[in-house]
């Protein structure tokens, strides 16, 4: 099924290379957090956006797994369609 998220996923996307870029990224997910969709490769794509509570908990899951079990001292492992507005 085609949506929003899908459309995007087949676009381009740019590295998020160092945990700093990282926080950035996620205190402007943070700031704007309506209308994001998200998943974990491997998941089945959502088919509707997150609300504002689900993506706090998923950025604060997804951000400590990285922290924990990311083995390399940059993150490398998150990309964004727009780092600056994501």
């Amino acid at each position: 099924m085609e949506n929003e998220f899908t459309t995007r996923m087949n676009g381009a996307f740019q590295g998020i290379l160092h945990w700093p870029q990282l926080d950035d990224l996620w205190a402007r997910v943070r700031a704007e957090p309506e209308g994001w969709y998200a998943s974990l490769a491997g998941e089945a794509p959502p088919e509707a956006p997150l609300d504002a509570e689900a993506l706090g908990k998923f950025v604060a899951e997804v951000d400590a797994l990285l922290r924990r079990e990311h083995e390399y001292n940059y993150c490398g492992i998150v990309y964004a369609d727009d780092p600056a507005r994501p």
